[in-house]
C-alpha cells in the first residue's frame, strides 16, 4: 500500500489519506525518530511510526463512523503530538494575498453569502 499501486491507486491513497506517498514518506522522515515512538508501550504502541501517522491521516481524512477514535485513538494522540512539534517547520500559512485569493472563491461558490 506505501509503496506501489498495486493494492491502492494513486488516486485512492489520496484520497484515504489526504496526502500522496512521496510526502507522507516525507513526514515519516521527519517524525521517525521523536521520542514518543521510542518511548511506547504495549503491544499496539511498538508499531512503526509510519503506522501511527497512517492511522492519523485516515481518521482526519474521514467522515461520520468510518473512524472509531476508541481502537485508534492512542495512535492518533502519538502522531498528532509528534507532527505538531513540526509546526514552526512544516506548516505554512497563507498571506495576505493568499488569503484574499482564498475569500474571493469562498464568496463565489454557491451558498456562502458574506
Amino acid at each position: 500500500m506505501l509503496y506501489d499501486g498495486t493494492y491502492m491507486t494513486d488516486d485512492e491513497f489520496l484520497s484515504n489519506f489526504r496526502m500522496d506517498r512521496a510526502c507522507l514518506h516525507q513526514l515519516n522522515e521527519l517524525v521517525k525518530n521523536d521520542e514518543a515512538f521510542s518511548n511506547c508501550w504495549g503491544k499496539w504502541d511498538k508499531q512503526p511510526s509510519m503506522l501511527h501517522i497512517v492511522v492519523l491521516l485516515k481518521c482526519l481524512g474521514s467522515y461520520g463512523n468510518e473512524a472509531s477514535f476508541q481502537k485508534i485513538g492512542p495512535a492518533m494522540g502519538r502522531a498528532s503530538c509528534t507532527i505538531l512539534k513540526l509546526q514552526k517547520k512544516i506548516i505554512k500559512w497563507p498571506d495576505e494575498e493568499e488569503r484574499e485569493h482564498i475569500s474571493a472563491s469562498i464568496k463565489q461558490a454557491p451558498g456562502f453569502v458574506n
